[in-house]
């Protein structure tokens, strides 16, 4: 039992069903790579710290890792993100995320699936859900964190909106400012989009309307019209946005909008095989972190 909560706040344990459905989970790029640098499964339960703070106490050694946007104290030494990290008895470990966007925690071993949906309190206790060997871990850890030139970035203020309406401008932007709270996002527009008031079904995240605002939406319960849905990277984009930030909304047909959650998936399972490449790597006595797959170093 390596880690016990002495602190929480916005600390919620989260799981995918699936790479294709996200659940409540607001940046699905950040928690994959989570469990890709903690050797879990791509949809292993992670910690998803929203604007929050997350503290913990290793009970024994263990290998802790972060993703997205905070950062990590470990005995009152800060680390980078993007990596996983080695921690030993009686270790103080202090997350924190960036106000308004998302970390995510995990460890090595994997967080038990009953917690799930569970918003983390002091004193729970989190032990790996299977058995693994300390010494073969420590051989790979230089490889346990995501090349850089593969992590995200916040620039790029741009989210599409996919419709089938037939009034839809594609060449044209739409102005929005950002409203951000812990468990909410608004799109505030001088005037609405045309979006026809189509009701569209599709699986989240959509967009609905709401007395003028554009409202995007993870959830399956959801009272308004629907008018569209969000590319999955562009509602990544989201969670890494500041709050109040303007972004430029733009209508896209469909099939464009399938084309990027595609491109999207490709960019997923490239950082497993470069994960990968840089685990056999490390196996072999490699010391250098960049690989190359099919000619591209990472």
């Amino acid at each position: 039992m390596p880690f016990e909560v002495t602190d929480a706040e916005n600390a919620l344990v989260i799981k995918a069903r699936g790479l294709l459905s996200r659940r409540n989970i607001l940046d699905l790029y950040s928690y994959v790579a989570s469990n890709l640098i903690s050797l879990n499964n791509l949809n292993s339960p992670a910690i998803e710290l929203r604007g929050g703070i997350l503290r913990l106490q290793a009970l024994d050694e263990g290998f802790i890792s972060i993703t997205g946007y905070g950062n990590i104290i470990v005995n009152e030494e800060i680390y980078g993100n993007w990596i996983t990290i080695p921690v030993g008895p009686q270790d103080d470990i202090i997350v924190r995320s960036k106000p308004n966007s998302v970390a995510y925690i995990n460890i090595v071993g994997g967080i038990p699936t009953e917690l799930e949906g569970a918003e983390l309190k002091c004193g729970t206790k989190l032990k790996e859900s299977k058995s693994y060997n300390n010494e073969e871990v420590y051989k790979i850890l230089s490889a346990l964190q995501v090349p850089e030139s593969m992590r995200p970035h916040t620039g790029g203020e741009e989210i599409h909106i996919a419709s089938s309406s037939t009034k839809n401008n594609y060449n044209n932007a739409i102005k929005a400012i950002l409203l951000k709270g812990k468990d909410y996002y608004l799109l505030k527009v001088k005037t609405l989009p045309p979006l026809d008031g189509i009701i569209v079904e599709a699986e989240p995240p959509v967009v609905k309307i709401d007395e003028g605002v554009l409202i995007p939406t993870l959830s399956n319960n959801h009272e308004g019209e629907l008018c569209g849905w969000i590319p999955t990277d562009d509602m990544d984009r989201l969670a890494r946005l500041d709050n109040s930030c303007q972004v430029n909304i733009k209508l896209c047909s469909e099939s464009y909008a399938m084309k990027k959650c595609s491109k999207y998936m490709d960019k997923i399972l490239w950082l497993k095989k470069a994960i990968e490449a840089s685990i056999d790597a490390a196996k072999r006595g490699a010391k250098a972190l960049r690989v190359k797959i099919n000619g591209r170093a990472y």
